[in-house]
């Protein structure tokens, strides 16, 4: 059986000073730009909110890097930037939290350089989730490019038994389909009413 398309929420385009701002976090191990980073996540995840009319709470899902990556790194930045997200939507009054509640279950290889049928069967039943209950759960990643890593995310969410709202980055490729949004439009507008103003 097939899985409805994953709605995918972006706070922006990935290029200019989030382009900066991503490879200074990722590849030159500015841990510190977590809660900057943590911010534009937000408001992606509030956008989706918003547009959803979703009043349950929400829990924020990483994707997983992979172990190589996070021992090279010394810290798991999207982990981070979950983290720091759901503290900014707590603090603006919405019912968020953040759980690592997905792990690789074998080996896959770096996606950068793969197009988007590569990616696929690059992740094709590579993560394994547990359950949350209670809530519903929103797949987070920096940047999307195909969806796949997303997508797996939320396969294997479900697969445990989780409610999955859809995904959210802090950035989006030009690759887009119509199940990407960017929220740059909506994010003041988002924020603002999350903080009740």
């Amino acid at each position: 059986m097939l899985s409805p398309p994953l709605q995918i929420w972006a706070a922006g385009p990935y290029g200019g000073a989030t382009r900066r701002l991503l490879t200074s976090f990722k590849e030159r191990g500015r841990a510190s730009l977590a809660g900057l980073l943590g911010s534009r996540l937000a408001a992606a995840v509030a956008g989706m909110a918003l547009a959803c009319d979703v009043v349950d709470p929400i829990v924020l899902v990483p994707v997983p890097s992979r172990p190589d990556v996070v021992r090279r790194r010394s810290y798991d930045a999207v982990a981070l930037m979950a983290a720091e997200a759901a503290v900014r939507l707590a603090d603006a009054g919405a019912a968020a939290s953040w759980q690592s509640a997905l792990q690789h279950r074998r080996v896959v290889a770096d996606q950068a350089g793969l197009d988007h049928v590569a990616r696929t069967q690059n992740l094709a039943g590579a993560l394994v989730a547990h359950r949350i209950g209670g809530a519903l759960v929103v797949v987070v990643d920096d940047i999307v490019t195909t969806g796949a890593s997303l997508s797996e995310s939320a396969r294997a969410l479900r697969v445990a038994g989780c409610a999955v709202l859809g995904g959210a980055t802090v950035a989006s490729t030009v690759l887009r389909t119509s199940s990407r949004r960017s929220v740059a439009a909506v994010v003041d507008r988002s924020m603002n009413e999350a903080a009740g103003l």
